[in-house]
């Protein structure tokens, strides 16, 4: 019995050796290539993919708030907590709030542990449990923010439903999406999930390259910079039609 706990842990060693290899390997190579295309595209849509995969399960299980709690009481020197979902929390609540998490993500991952050096095989953390934990370190802002969008959004709707009127739109309907303050609101009005991940990440900040890889690890496969752009052009002119601004 001894040793076969003893060769199932050597076995365990070996594996994580092995995987430690093959990732120092894959840094080497997409370090060659200064991080950037065709090795770096296929290697950012499949760590997004993960990611998204990870963070939709924590999200329903909740253990993203557990990891939270670890990692920043850690960093903090005292306990750290964030505020329970709503009871109503939707999987589409969790899968956008998840693209929006890997999204940003990708960036710093990109710059702090690949560029900067933040990342070594020595540590023993291979890339993709390197990059879980960067998720992990961007999830309670961009939680945060949500969180505070939808209490804005549930506010702003029972005072129209007391009142029974509607606020005053902006007047230009692509300068208005681009403020996240409001962000929530507009995006309930809008078509399809697609549509609402492109004009969340616009507001944002995010550059279309940026959308189009978010997109891609969502379940958009054919997602390019060009589909981007036409998403957004397509929600520009339709919001402007709904208000009866004529384009030409």
């Amino acid at each position: 019995m001894h040793d076969a706990a003893c060769n199932d842990t050597e076995r365990r060693a070996a594996d994580s050796a092995e995987r430690l290899r093959r990732d120092l390997d894959l840094f080497n190579e997409l370090e060659r290539a200064d991080f950037t295309g065709v090795g770096w595209d296929l290697f950012a849509n499949e760590l997004a993919k993960y990611g998204i995969a990870v963070m939709v399960v924590w999200m329903r299980t909740h253990r993203i708030f557990t990891e939270c709690a670890r990692v920043f009481s850690g960093r903090l020197g005292k306990k750290f907590g964030l505020p329970e979902p709503p009871h109503d929390w939707t999987d589409e609540d969790r899968a956008d709030l998840s693209a929006l998490v890997v999204t940003k993500a990708l960036t710093t991952f990109k710059r702090q542990a690949l560029i900067g050096g933040g990342w070594s095989a020595s540590r023993g953390a291979g890339l993709s449990t390197y990059f879980i934990g960067t998720c992990i370190y961007e999830f309670p802002n961009l939680y945060t923010q949500w969180l505070a969008q939808r209490a804005a959004t549930l506010q702003q709707g029972k005072a129209e439903h007391a009142t029974g009127t509607i606020g005053t739109p902006p007047v230009d309907p692509a300068a208005a999406v681009a403020q996240a303050d409001h962000a929530d609101r507009a995006l309930a009005r809008l078509p399809d999930r697609k549509t609402r991940i492109v004009v969340k990440l616009v507001a944002d900040g995010y550059t279309q390259d940026e959308i189009a890889e978010a997109l891609s690890a969502s379940g958009f496969p054919s997602a390019t910079k060009d589909a981007v752009r036409g998403v957004w052009q397509r929600h520009v002119k339709r919001a402007r039609t709904d208000r009866g601004v004529d384009d030409d």
